[in-house]
Order: structure tokens, then C-alpha cells, then sequence
């Protein structure tokens, strides 16, 4: 997925280039720079929550010991009796 949001915003940067080399005019390249720092934020999110989902992943299968014994994940059903 970020690679294609990049790859999107890549493009985008080469089309406002493109129109301020063909036109002149100062606000293509305003857009290109915005377009660069939403692309660097957009991947350091996408990266952040990444990583967030993999580090709660491996809690769960670590597992944790309570009183000796090997707790259950918490979406396991409790038995009553």
C-alpha cells in the first residue's frame, strides 16, 4: 500500500513540476513541495501503524503468565460453572 501511495504522489510531484515549467506559474511548485510533505507523512503513518499491529500481534501470541499459570488471549471464551 505505500508503495502505491507513493508511486501517487510521485506522479502528482512530476505533474505540478511539469505545469510550472510549462506555465510559470509559482503555485504548481507550492503544490509539489505540499505534495512531497503529505507523501513523507502519509508513509510515516502507514509505517507507524505497521508496526503498532505487529507489536500487538506478537504480544498476544507471546503470552503472559499469571500465577503460574499461561493466560488465555482475551477474546477466549470463559467457561462458567
Amino acid at each position: 500500500m505505500a508503495a502505491s501511495a507513493t508511486e501517487t504522489y510521485d506522479e502528482a510531484i512530476q505533474n505540478e513540476l511539469e505545469l510550472h515549467r510549462l506555465t510559470g506559474e509559482k503555485r504548481h511548485l507550492e503544490r509539489a513541495f505540499r505534495y512531497r510533505g503529505e507523501d513523507r507523512q502519509a508513509i510515516w503513518l502507514f509505517e507507524r501503524h505497521s508496526r503498532a499491529r505487529d507489536d500487538a500481534r506478537s504480544e498476544v501470541g507471546a503470552g503472559t503468565q499469571v500465577a503460574g499459570r499461561q493466560a488465555r488471549p482475551v477474546d477466549t471464551p470463559r467457561r462458567v460453572r
